[in-house]
């Protein structure tokens, strides 16, 4: 597919490339030639050993899991020349993401993409969704006919966050919701718990996200854990999926890499 092609064509020069934001918003020749490269690179498969990510008290986490529909090339092509740089303009700041090829490790849906960027606030991420809306003709359309899932959710950060994720170990985001009226701290206890003894390391857990009306995806809790293995995490899957689960609703899990 076109968007996961051109990652692997641009692989080698997305791993040495420093984006300037400024010259981005200026350099009107190659405006949408860098956009586009950095849309890539919340894609990237770059071979990093650690991946890192810093965000700031105030700023806006965003996690989107997409799946991307054939033969839109030309449409693909029209939403990164329009939409991106409207979005880039208002500081939107793609990091790197993740690809996910294989089935899901649990639940019924299976993604292709991760993405992770983020906002200076959630006042201009708001601002900058009606700028679309308004000047960018049939967005949410061109948003449906490019994906068949675009979810989204997002985390007003009240505090600094860092996270690193190290990338030569076996790496799995877990979603899940609980049941309505209940709470899984307890559970989410025990797992974190049985995750440590099989060598299981959480690198980021995230709570109190937030969605977008036509977009919404809203776990309650999102966990991103690295293993020394498949096996390793096989063998915890194993024992965790005999846990009570009397208070969880839904699970999504996914190798990611």
């Amino acid at each position: 597919r076109f968007l996961f092609s051109r990652i692997a064509a641009n692989q080698s020069f997305l791993n040495n490339f420093n984006i300037n934001k400024q010259k981005i918003m200026t350099a009107h020749r190659s405006l949408s030639t860098f956009v586009f490269l950095l849309m890539l690179s919340s894609l990237s498969m770059a071979q990093d050993n650690i991946r890192t990510y810093d965000f700031k008290a105030g700023e806006v986490l965003d996690i989107l899991l997409l799946n991307q529909n054939s033969g839109i090339d030309s449409l693909l092509k029209v939403y990164f020349e329009t939409a991106i740089p409207i979005a880039i303009k208002n500081g939107y700041a793609p990091n790197k993401g993740f690809s996910i090829k294989e089935a899901s490790l649990q639940g019924n849906y299976q993604p292709q993409a991760m993405v992770v960027a983020s906002w200076p606030s959630v006042e201009i991420r708001e601002k900058c969704l009606t700028e679309l809306e308004t000047k960018v003709a049939g967005f949410h359309q061109m948003r449906r006919a490019i994906w068949s899932h675009f979810n989204v959710t997002y985390y007003p950060l009240t505090e600094d966050l860092s996270f690193s994720v190290d990338m030569d170990r076996y790496v799995v985001a877990t979603a899940y919701w609980k049941q309505e009226g209940q709470k899984m701290n307890r559970f989410m206890n025990q797992w974190e718990t049985l995750a440590k003894t099989h060598k299981g390391e959480i690198a980021v857990q995230l709570t109190n996200g937030e969605t977008t009306f036509g977009y919404k995806y809203q776990p309650d809790y999102l966990i991103i854990s690295t293993w020394p293995s498949a096996d390793h995490f096989e063998q915890f899957k194993a024992a965790q999926v005999k846990m009570s689960h009397k208070k969880v609703a839904q699970v999504h899990q996914f190798h990611i890499q």
